[in-house]
């Protein structure tokens, strides 16, 4: 019986990218169930915006540098990106688990630090691509944002656009 030879790096990419593109395929196959959960982090990034509109008349918020608003965005990147490195291979794993696909990796011969980062990996862009959504839309719809709420203050306009 003939032992098996050791996979080469290129070869160990090619595994590690097989795993990315099967799961940048599921998170999108449904397209509007993937709208909807970046519209998730817009609906908390209004959330935290309406509380540092009403509130920012508050002392407490003065200490911070740059605002309640960078120290909300700020404290929800790091918690995404903290979440998502203790939880992603985890839940990678657990995911293979429960698709009944983890005895079939498990026997073929990917090394087992190559298999947890593959299945995890996917996990790792879906954080990515979340907190650079919540930094753009923070970036270029807040300016937005405000200007809607100064329109409905001053003469209703937004309540008709809307």
């Amino acid at each position: 019986m003939k032992a098996l030879k050791p996979l080469t790096f290129k070869n160990e990419l090619q595994i590690v990218w097989m795993f990315l593109r099967r799961a940048f395929l599921l998170q999108t196959h449904f397209k509007f169930s993937y709208f909807i959960g970046l519209l998730g982090t817009v609906s908390t990034l209004v959330m935290y915006g309406m509380i540092a509109r009403f509130g920012s008349e508050s002392t407490e918020a003065h200490p911070l540098s740059g605002g309640y608003v960078n120290y909300v965005i700020t404290g929800l990147v790091i918690n995404t990106l903290l979440a998502t490195a203790l939880s992603g291979p985890y839940r990678g794993l657990m995911d293979c688990f429960w698709s009944n696909r983890a005895e079939t990796l498990m026997a073929s011969p990917i090394r087992l630090q190559i298999f947890a980062a593959g299945v995890s990996i996917g996990h790792y862009l879906d954080a990515v691509v979340l907190v650079l959504y919540g930094l753009g839309s923070l970036s270029l719809g807040w300016r937005l944002f405000r200007k809607g709420i100064d329109l409905a203050r001053t003469d209703g306009r937004l309540a008709r656009w809307l």
